[in-house]
């Protein structure tokens, strides 16, 4: 008759550890009285796994997670588990390293035990023991409080390798699970022990004092679960461990962006509603409007936000939005929203609980719908759920920048191998890899053409910008740096590049488009943006490939460029402030 518990490191959290405890002394009671050899492991590490712990018997090893939630449990093999609490609210119960469940989650923890134990079989059976069947090592999901659950809703192929139980019932269940399939000596199962490096330094003291040292700590325990599940499972790779590491920073950017302050609610009625063209007028909320003028007034401004709120299983939550750039809003009785153009906000949702897979999953299939109902009827469909629109939009100030969220989905792209990593000798690879970005990409003579007036250096920084990889090129406001964009572009067109303008401000897209293209007859610059730009910028595409497909594209370079040699701008006596400032030699650029 043997118990005997092992923990191979202290658990994070003080919650873990007293409920680590309980399990321990209780098992100690139940099986000191029962002949054979009982083992609990704690807090050990298998094939980069971190397991909660594992319990071993004759006849049994089980791997098991602790969850510490209450109240009724569904059940999903796919899908996310959802409680719902004592007070009606719904959560969803996390899997930990990027699961989406816990039963994916135990059951990855449980093949990464199966093929660790079956390639060291050797070492722990003894000889002619040969029906010893690994596959047939179960899971369990152990709640640190009293859950509601209906066994059935696991199906019955799962059942029989997967458990869950509260801190009531998983007694029970593991002096039940048992297979003959399993049946260990005494032996063998210190061998189990001796191949996973536990050893009798490790023995738990269920007597010892638990370290309270964490609780004087000054962090909310549901924000550091929130960073917890960002971190990422390791990747191989000095290229993908380089991006998951700003990835994740990005994630922590994106959370301490997230906060959204001065939240008023307005209603609607969305039968009344064109759902890509709605006009917000804040001077309706009267207290809303000064707090939104008194932020106007501040050197970094936060950004207006504005939610589409829906019914969520009878709560009403924030799950769409879309963020406005204060600086673009001129009217305040007139900001044009389209609300098939917001986006998921993934913020409530991980406060929900859900994994960041989960809600990428719904992002990226939110991304192929063009209508804001559709949008609903994927999150409703990924999360068995049942939600409509709410009757209220919602206000308030935020941080978010658009650029990270962007930022984010590129990363996860490259991480997830659904675009290829950048080859070698781009910007991007070097910055990655702190390897030297080489000088030139071309000797080859520009055909030059300028169409406003530059000074030295901005002729300078307009030819290098075609023989370097990198150029930046800097000066203080009112120095001329968009004329060099509109001249860069212009050359692009002469010499067939291919160039991109972007910039956080759409305004300053918006100059340098039309500037640009009004020096032209055809359309070699396309706007993106929102919907409503990226019709117009399909169009012209479709247009395009229909004249390729006939084959009816006149060559107009030589038309074109002759155009932009003319287009000088203006003559001398009307120069710009940009031209004065040259002329006396106040500013220059730096590249």
């Amino acid at each position: 008759m043997a118990f005997k518990s092992f923990l191979v490191s202290r658990f994070d959290h003080t919650h873990e550890n007293t409920f680590f405890r309980t399990v321990s002394n209780e098992l100690n009671n139940y099986f000191s009285k029962i002949e054979g050899q009982f083992i609990l492991v704690g807090n050990l590490s298998v094939g980069g796994h971190a397991l909660d712990a594992i319990f071993i018997k004759n006849g049994a090893i089980v791997v098991i997670d602790f969850k510490d939630y209450s109240g009724k449990l569904s059940f999903s093999e796919n899908g996310p588990w959802r409680i719902r609490t004592e007070n009606d609210k719904i959560i969803f119960v996390a899997g930990g390293g990027g699961s989406r469940n816990p039963f994916q989650q135990v059951n990855s923890y449980r093949f990464s035990l199966i093929h660790y134990l079956s390639d060291r079989g050797e070492k722990i059976l003894e000889q002619k023991h040969e029906n010893i069947s690994w596959a047939h090592i179960c899971g369990m999901a152990i709640f640190h409080r009293s859950i509601i659950f209906d066994n059935n809703e696991i199906p019955a192929k799962i059942q029989r390798y997967f458990h869950v139980a509260d801190y009531k019932t998983y007694l029970e269940k593991l002096c039940d699970v048992g297979s003959t399939n399993l049946a260990f000596t005494d032996k063998e199962i210190y061998r189990i022990l001796d191949v996973l490096s536990i050893s009798s330094e490790h023995l738990y003291d269920a007597t010892a004092p638990i370290d309270e040292t964490e609780k004087t700590l000054s962090y909310d325990p549901d924000r550091m679960q929130k960073i917890q599940q960002l971190l990422p499972e390791s990747v191989t790779g000095t290229e993908k461990k380089v991006l998951s590491f700003y990835n994740t920073m990005i994630s922590l950017e994106r959370l301490n962006e997230a906060s959204v302050t001065n939240v008023f609610h307005l209603s609607v009625n969305w039968a009344q509603i064109n759902f890509n063209q709605f006009h917000l007028d804040i001077t309706t909320i009267p207290q809303f409007l000064n707090m939104y003028l008194q932020n106007a007034r501040e050197s970094f401004p936060k950004n207006l936000f504005v939610s589409l709120n829906v019914y969520f299983d009878g709560e009403e939550i924030p799950l769409f939005y879309s963020v406005f750039v204060q600086s673009e809003i001129d009217d305040y009785q007139n900001i044009s929203i389209d609300f098939n153009s917001f986006d998921l906000f993934t913020v409530v949702l991980s406060e929900l609980n859900l994994t960041e897979d989960i809600i990428e999953d719904i992002s990226r299939k939110i991304s192929e719908e063009r209508n804001i109902l559709d949008k609903l009827r994927v999150v409703s469909e990924l999360l068995e759920m049942k939600i409509s629109l709410g009757k209220t939009i919602s206000v308030g100030l935020s941080d978010e920048s658009r650029f990270t969220l962007q930022l984010q989905a590129e990363y996860n792209n490259w991480l997830r191998g659904k675009v290829t990593l950048p080859e070698n000798n781009s910007v991007l690879k070097s910055f990655l890899t702190n390897e030297k970005i080489s000088s030139f990409i071309s000797d080859t003579p520009l055909e030059y053409v300028q169409i406003t007036n530059l000074n030295t250096s901005q002729k300078r920084a307009v030819k290098l910008a075609f023989n370097q990889r990198l150029s930046i090129i800097t000066g203080p406001p009112g120095t001329g740096k968009s004329q060099v964009v509109v001249n860069i572009m212009a050359n692009a067109v002469i010499n067939n590049h291919k160039v991109l303008f972007a910039s956080k401000n759409n305004k300053a897209v918006d100059n340098v488009y039309q500037k640009i293209n009004g020096l032209l007859d055809t359309e070699y610059f396309v706007r993106f943006g929102n919907n409503e730009l990226n019709s117009v910028a399909e169009q012209v595409l479709k247009k395009f490939v229909n004249q390729i497909t006939a084959e009816q594209i006149p060559d107009k370079k030589e038309k074109q460029a002759s155009n932009l040699r003319k287009h000088k701008e203006f003559p001398r006596r009307k120069l710009s402030a940009t031209t004065v400032l040259d002329t006396n030699h106040k500013a220059s650029f730096n590249h």
